[in-house]
């Protein structure tokens, strides 16, 4: 299957792709210090999996998720 990471930028095409999951239906398409992307698909969804860390306030590490 062509993945999205084929198309992405260089900078993120040139990171590290992150984990490999056998169980889950998930391609790791980029993980960064502060980021990991995911690409999906089936017969009726394609889609991006992006989490990210960020600080908090309070110095608490939060992780958001940000699904296309």
């Amino acid at each position: 299957m062509a993945t999205l990471r084929d198309r992405l930028p260089n900078d993120l095409r040139d990171a590290s792709a992150g984990p490999e999951f056998d169980a889950l239906p998930f391609v790791s398409l980029y993980q960064l210090e502060d980021e990991y992307a995911a690409e999906f698909a089936n017969r009726t969804v394609h889609g991006v999996m992006d989490l990210v860390w960020v600080e908090e306030e309070s110095g608490d590490i939060a992780v958001r998720w940000l699904s296309t």
